[in-house]
C-alpha cells in the first residue's frame, strides 16, 4: 500500500521526471567526455593542465599528480 502511494505509474508527472533525469545524465556524460580537452602532466612542476584544441592553449588546473610528486621527492 505504501509503495502504491509513493509511485503512481499512471501519473502525468512521472514521464516528465524520468525525461528530465535522463537528459541530465546525458549532459553530465557529454561534459565529462569532451574529446576537445586533453589532460597532461607538466614534467617540471607535476601540475596537471588541460589543452583545449578549440582554443589551442594550456590551462593549468591547480592540481598536482601524486605519482609524479613521489618520483620528484628526494
Amino acid at each position: 500500500m505504501l509503495l502504491q502511494a509513493c509511485v503512481d505509474i499512471a501519473s502525468k508527472k512521472l514521464p516528465a521526471i524520468i525525461i528530465v533525469v535522463l537528459v541530465g545524465i546525458l549532459l553530465v556524460q557529454f561534459v565529462a567526455n569532451n574529446p576537445d580537452v586533453e589532460r597532461f602532466v607538466d614534467e617540471e612542476t607535476c601540475e596537471i593542465y588541460a589543452v583545449d584544441s578549440r582554443v589551442g592553449g594550456k590551462q593549468y588546473l591547480d592540481e598536482f599528480d601524486p605519482a609524479c610528486m613521489e618520483l620528484k621527492s628526494p
